[in-house]
Formats: structure tokens, C-alpha cells, sequence
């Protein structure tokens, strides 16, 4: 295993913590060697990355035939607001563009779908109705315990939201 942290102070932690797997701090793109790993796991990392269409295709690189990649990344342009960038996004994704990027990287879409339809809803409300600036700690740790989990049984066992927060994809290269 290889995990790739684009924080350094999030690397650091790990490294502290005596984290098993071999570290690289910044993006794939810093991990020299090529390996063919079995899968490519990057949880809402690619909106971080000014050039996302280089990274893709790095982690297609990485990837052995019948390899899959597994991402999640944030949804729905129309939410991008001035958190996201003081978060350092650089972008949310629509499945349109998404499919394109990932597909021009060299990987086929087996699975992409929008994930969190209420977050996608406590987004808007908080950041574009009501103009916050920031998380209530306490607001998250809830939602995140009590509704979160709900939220994604739901979605898992029942129905796929029209919209949502973050978009999953699993692509097979």
C-alpha cells in the first residue's frame, strides 16, 4: 500500500502516528516510480489539484489493466461558493465533466453517481441562503453521527439522487 497526502501538516500526522504504508507528501505525480497497483483510492483530493486531467491520468498510470480507480469528489458547480475556495478547490464536478476527464485519462466508468443529496441540501442553505463563512463543529459532528448515516443507507439500499454533495465513481482502466 501507498498513500499519497497532499497536506503536509494531514502527512505529518500520519508519519507520526506511525502509519504502516508508505507515505509521499504533494500528489501522485510526486510518486517516481511506476507501480501497477490493484486499485487507486483518492477521497476529495482532485478538486485540490489545479491541473485534475494530469492527475487522472497519473492515476490511470498507476493503475494495472483491470485496475480500478475509486473517487469521490464535490458536486454541482452551482454550489461552488467562496468556502470552497478558501478550502483550496478549485473546482465541484458535474457527471458530464466527470465522465469526460475520466475517460480521456484512459479509464471506462463502471459506477458514477452523486452521493449526499442532503448535504448537497445543508450546503445550499447554509452557504448560499444564509451566507455562513464557516462549520458550527458541533453542526457537523451531528450531522455526521445521526443524519449522515441515514442519508446513505437510503441512498445505498433505496434510491440514487438526481443531485448531491460529492460525486462517487469507481472507472476500470
Amino acid at each position: 500500500m501507498h498513500c499519497v497526502e497532499p497536506e503536509q501538516l494531514l502527512f505529518e500526522r500520519l508519519k507520526a502516528k506511525g502509519f504502516k504504508a508508505r507515505l509521499t507528501c504533494g500528489a501522485i505525480l510526486n510518486v517516481p516510480e511506476v507501480n501497477y497497483y490493484d486499485a487507486v483510492f483518492s477521497v476529495n483530493v482532485l478538486e485540490h489539484i489545479e491541473e485534475d486531467r494530469q492527475e487522472l491520468k497519473c492515476y490511470a498510470d498507476k493503475l494495472r489493466e483491470g485496475g480500478r480507480l475509486c473517487l469521490l469528489v464535490p458536486a454541482c458547480p452551482s454550489i461552488y461558493l467562496p468556502i470552497d475556495k478558501s478550502f483550496g478547490h478549485y473546482r465541484r464536478y458535474t457527471k458530464k465533466n466527470l465522465t469526460k476527464i475520466v475517460c480521456a485519462a484512459g479509464l471506462q466508468i463502471e459506477h458514477i453517481h452523486y452521493y449526499n443529496s442532503v448535504g448537497y441540501v445543508a450546503w445550499w442553505l447554509s452557504f448560499c441562503v444564509l451566507k455562513q463563512m464557516s462549520f458550527k463543529a458541533s453542526r457537523v459532528f451531528f450531522y455526521d453521527r445521526f443524519i449522515f448515516p441515514m442519508v446513505h443507507a437510503l441512498e445505498y439500499y433505496v434510491l440514487r439522487p438526481p443531485l448531491g454533495q460529492s460525486l462517487l465513481v469507481i472507472a476500470k482502466k
